[in-house]
């Protein structure tokens, strides 16, 4: 390899025009690895430091949001359940979403596996509600099982039995 398709693979942005390319076989491979690699690599070294400076400003917002004074018309948009009061959970949600780490549709999705979980509808989660739903699982199971096996007999009709007759003297 020549000094000069050293040179110029490492500023591969001649490549294609047609006035630089690589003359040995040996350099063609190399450059048909090492462009798309360097591409690769400079675009994550890029993305690095642009993430850097977003991590910074996302903290600087963060910092002034918990810093910020609430008013009460954050009070009345914290109060989802219109109860007049804000809970720890309503002031929680709030602030995950002023901050954009969470959007509504998770919450929903939160709350509803929330609720599917609380068998006993009590509003908390206790060792009984796990096993109150693990018998609900049981049983549709079982129904399932007793529901196909009904179905395939159905298919398969009624039973017949064969009998042989037996004549005498045969």
């Amino acid at each position: 390899m020549r000094l000069h398709e050293i040179i110029y693979s490492f500023f591969h942005i001649y490549v294609g025009y047609g006035d630089i390319f690589p003359k040995t076989e040996s350099m063609r491979w190399f450059c048909i690895v090492f462009i798309p690699m360097s591409v690769g690599i400079i675009s994550a070294s890029l993305g690095r430091v642009a993430n850097i400076f977003i991590e910074k400003e996302i903290a600087k917002s963060n910092k002034k949001l918990i810093e910020s004074e609430i008013t009460i018309e954050d009070l009345e948009r914290m109060n989802t359940d219109g109860d007049g009061e804000v809970s720890m959970l309503e002031f929680i949600e709030f602030m995950l979403k002023s901050m954009h780490k969470v959007d509504q549709n998770l919450l929903d999705d939160l709350h509803d596996q929330f609720h599917a979980l609380d068998a006993d509808g009590s509003g908390g989660l206790q060792k009984e509600d796990l096993d109150l739903l693990t018998k609900q699982k049981r049983s549709e199971q079982r129904n399932f099982t007793l529901k196909n096996y009904k179905s395939s007999l159905i298919k398969k009709g009624p039973f017949r039995f064969q009998t042989s007759t037996v004549c005498p003297g045969d």
